[in-house]
């Protein structure tokens, strides 16, 4: 595999749990707020990643180049928390979506909601969104054209994919979808400028590869998911589209967490132009967040070894690399 993005790498940085008695950090999301700063918010656990996690969150303010020290954004003393996923909406409020343990594994999670008016500085109480026991979130929301929004989720205790749905404000989301293929777990939704809407998931078993659908009527009716060439060892993934053209982001070897790399795709992910290493170290990187700034660059946050979360960024030019 090539090495185009590790060598163009135009950002990179290190951010660290705050000092205390959290040790690890892991699936982190970002965002590019209303007022144009970069927002991350990951998950800090002591020792197990199931027991005592707290969500904590590091800021870069437009036009600077050093992140913020990282500080807690919600700490229960009643359950553990994880998978945070933020979205800023449209004229609106910036939206954390979080899971609550109920009881000590991820079966058990129930799907909860912070606001903030302030980019982040301060967020709401939590709102429990009533969800059945089990439901994760690992990826934002889509913005239909009717200005609803389309968040993609998955059910821990059927291995399955699950859309929701909701108008603004935002506060009462419905199931809307729900895919019946088994083991397609942690979906990202991608929209293009017509409105169609492509979809992949994570397998959750053997064999361990990338799959794929896609609806042409907002999110109303999908394709059969259909499995790509990718490989996809059990675990996370994100994508990113600038200028037409598609890039995975996700772990391309079999059976390990490393290293971490980016897959382009000319055509929606239909065939593949090749794959190119983003990070080799030789422990584990996984479970990334790309998002495409309002300044064309790609950003993106990911699991450094368990300890740390890296942050990159690269000219989105450079997904044209190799296209057909």
């Amino acid at each position: 595999m090539e090495t185009l993005f590790r060598e163009s790498l135009s950002e990179s940085a290190f951010l660290y749990n705050p000092d205390g008695g959290v040790h690890h950090g892991h699936s982190a999301t970002i965002v590019e707020t209303a007022g144009g700063d970069l927002l991350t918010v990951w998950y800090a656990y002591p020792e197990k990643e199931n027991i005592g996690a707290i969500l904590v969150s590091a800021r870069r303010t437009k036009d600077a180049r050093a992140w913020s020290p990282t500080k807690i954004v919600l700490a229960s003393a009643a359950s553990s928390l994880g998978n945070p996923v933020l979205y800023q909406t449209k004229d609106g409020p910036l939206l954390l979506f979080y899971v609550a343990l109920r009881n000590t594994w991820w079966n058990s999670a129930a799907l909860h909601l912070l606001t903030s008016t302030d980019d982040g500085q301060t967020w709401s109480r939590p709102t429990d969104l009533g969800a059945r026991a089990g439901l994760m979130v690992r990826h934002p929301p889509v913005c239909l054209p009717n200005a609803d929004l389309l968040l993609p989720a998955y059910d821990e205790s059927m291995n399955r994919t699950i859309l929701l749905k909701a108008s603004a404000p935002y506060a009462d989301w419905d199931e809307f979808h729900r895919f019946t293929q088994p083991d397609l777990i942690q979906p990202v939704i991608l929209a293009d400028p017509r409105g169609n809407l492509d979809i992949y998931f994570r397998a959750a078993s053997a064999p361990g590869r990338m799959w794929r659908s896609a609806s042409k009527d907002q999110g109303q009716t999908w394709a059969p998911p259909e499995q790509t060439a990718l490989i996809n060892p059990l675990s996370g993934l994100s994508a990113v589209t600038a200028g037409g053209r598609l890039a995975l982001i996700h772990n391309p070897i079999e059976n390990q967490r490393t290293p971490l790399a980016i897959s382009l795709s000319p055509n929606s992910g239909r065939s593949w132009s090749g794959t190119y290493v983003l990070d080799s170290a030789p422990f584990e990187v996984s479970y990334p967040s790309f998002i495409l700034g309002r300044d064309h660059m790609v950003r993106g946050v990911y699991t450094f070894n368990r300890r740390m979360i890296k942050y990159v960024a690269f000219p989105a030019h450079l997904l044209g690399h190799g296209s057909t």
